[in-house]
């Protein structure tokens, strides 16, 4: 499972930090070039840019001042190309129309 989430620039907590907390779970952030694996929770960093490429995590600084308005079809889009029908994609709350494609795609 791979979350990205859009959060309030300049919190020192992470969520990765929260969960793990707060819940049993295996609760990572990826790294570029780090495969998938089952079983695991990825939690993108507010400063990353995360995109998946086949089973791998494409991960880049994101250097603008503001997050990126398309971070979860950014996300879903190439997993969607990826994983095909074996894709599954949810989007619990999101701003303004962000997610909306990459569910599409999925």
């Amino acid at each position: 499972m791979i979350v990205a989430t859009h959060r309030q620039p300049g919190r020192k907590i992470t969520l990765t930090e929260i969960l793990a907390h707060c819940t049993r779970g295996n609760f990572v952030e990826p790294v570029d070039e780090q495969s998938l694996v089952c079983a695991m929770i990825y939690l993108e960093k507010r400063s990353e840019t995360v995109e998946v490429d086949d089973v791998q995590f494409e991960v880049s600084i994101d250097t603008s001042s503001d997050a990126p308005l398309h971070r979860i079809d950014e996300l879903f889009s190439p997993v969607a190309d990826s994983a095909g029908k074996d894709a599954l994609g949810l989007t619990l709350s999101g701003m303004l129309s962000d997610g909306v494609d990459g569910l599409e795609a999925i």
